[in-house]
């Protein structure tokens, strides 16, 4: 008995979470977490804060190995023989051999008594042949390797300046993710608003359209027996054509904003009717009566993300102007660099004297590097970056601009929302009595069901025309949040 209540909860329990619906804070979730424009905006962090990494390496060493080996196909020095060189070159590589200790050591190894020091002999003692004696022979393969430091000493200020560039630049992605966060959850609210207030328009308008298609049959019905003229007919037909145009205008757009709710949230099977969500009516008139002058100066002021974002933006144009200077003509930069070489004739595994006749060597050396003349190229960088600068100071005037125009509109469209809100709502009362007073005549004997549907079509239309209102009202509102808020 345990076991099968055991089966039946979980049942229960699996049906409940098969039809859950999605309420903000889940759609929320998700959006945070596959919303592609928050996910881009993630990433440009990440890339701004690797360039930041660069940039600070670029100030310290830079260590770099060289390894190569070099076969040569046709060696020019395979052998040289005594008899391929002139009589006064021999003459002079005798003279040399005379102290060459090494030579003389191995022949002395091999013969057991010190030569004569006749170049002759000693020749012969390397070569192949008694008659033609080697002078030199050169392995066809060798092996380099090199491992260099480079580290900038004096730059003007440059590097540090390009780090602090890179790092203003990550500040900026940084807001632009918080921003385009704040941006999103606007969307997000003002999609489920619109779906809201659509469902309930194509509800009204499918109840519209069953009222529409009653009175296109009374209206036939009278025309059949001479009680109406056939215009009247026309004129409810038209009516009740009218209304399924617009279910499938609402339906079209509800469809629009629903796939791009599912793009916002990675819910490719999100359903209307899966939502569970009701705006906060109130909350709109609440911002609608908000001190506008306040809500001005929260747009406006510094502390909010797209004003720190343009005045780092102007910092990073200065910056540049900077570099752009510290890099003009004759302004050389310094580094020191230093190497350690090693390498041979032979391979270690060819060649099993290899290491024998290797050798290590290296150098330290300070280079500079200017420019003395490119045409005029860095001068016209120098003036390319202040005409930055102007374009950083505009765009913030431009951003003032563009925030005090759009909360204007929007503050015109809340008034005019609610304004025509309230009219609506004051109409569809007054018509709603009219109906209702029709229908308490037609139960008297007076009146007509025709005159009662079409009293029933205007009181459905008011409801359509205020919940188009109200989607006006909650997308001014939406933004108005986005653009104050702090």
């Amino acid at each position: 008995m345990k076991k099968t209540a055991f089966i039946i909860l979980s049942l229960l329990v699996s049906m409940n979470l098969l039809f859950a619906k999605e309420n903000y804070e889940s759609l929320l979730s998700s959006m945070l977490n596959n919303n592609p424009s928050l996910l881009k905006a993630q990433e440009e962090t990440r890339k701004a804060d690797l360039d930041v990494k660069d940039a600070r390496a670029s100030r310290g060493p830079q260590i770099d190995l060289t390894a190569g080996v070099v076969h040569l196909v046709k060696n020019p020095l395979e052998k040289v023989y005594l008899s391929d060189i002139s009589e006064d070159a021999a003459n002079t590589y005798s003279g040399i051999l005379q102290t060459y200790t090494n030579a003389v050591a191995e022949y002395y190894q091999t013969n057991g008594t010190l030569p004569s020091s006749t170049f002759d002999k000693v020749m012969q003692s390397l070569g192949s042949s008694s008659s033609d004696p080697l002078l030199y022979e050169m392995d066809p393969n060798i092996l380099m390797t090199q491992i260099s430091v480079t580290q900038p000493l004096f730059t003007w200020g440059k590097l540090s300046t390009a780090e602090k560039i890179y790092k203003d630049v990550r500040l900026v992605r940084q807001m632009q993710e918080s921003d385009v966060t704040s941006k999103a959850i606007a969307e997000l609210k003002s999609r489920l608003a619109a779906i809201y207030y659509l469902e309930n328009l194509i509800k009204t308008l499918e109840e519209e359209d069953e009222i529409a298609a009653r009175l296109v049959v009374l209206s036939e019905e009278a025309y059949k027996n001479g009680m109406m003229v056939a215009l009247d007919v026309k004129a409810a037909r038209i009516d009740a054509l009218e209304v399924r145009v617009g279910i499938n205008q609402a339906k079209a757009q509800r469809d629009s904003i629903l796939e791009g709710l599912r793009t916002m949230t990675g819910k490719i099977d999100l359903q209307a009717e899966d939502i569970d969500f009701e705006p906060d009516e109130e909350e709109f008139r609440r911002i609608a009566t908000s001190d506008r002058k306040v809500l001005v100066e929260n747009a406006l002021s510094p502390s909010r993300s797209t004003f720190r974002m343009l005045s780092l933006m102007e910092s990073v144009a200065e910056k540049k102007n900077s570099i752009a200077k510290d890099s003009l003509y004759w302004k050389p930069d310094f580094a020191l660099t230093a190497s350690v070489n090693y390498g041979g004739l032979g391979l270690p595994v060819v060649n099993s004297d290899f290491f024998d006749h290797t050798k290590f060597y290296g150098s330290i050396s300070l280079g500079m590097k200017t420019t003395l003349w490119d045409g005029g190229k860095k001068l016209n960088e120098v003036a390319r970056s202040r005409s930055d600068m102007a374009l950083a100071e505009l765009d913030r005037s431009d951003a003032e601009n563009t925030i005090r125009t759009t909360l204007s509109s929007m503050f015109s469209t809340v008034d005019t929302a609610l304004s025509q809100i309230d009219y609506l709502s004051l109409k569809k009362e007054v018509d709603s009595d009219k109906l209702e007073q029709k229908k308490t005549l037609f139960k008297l004997g007076s009146g007509s069901e025709t005159e009662i549907l079409k009293s029933e079509l205007e009181v459905k239309k008011h409801d359509i025309d205020i919940a188009k209102e109200y989607i006006s009202l909650s997308q001014a509102v939406y933004t108005i949040e986005y653009l104050t808020t702090l």
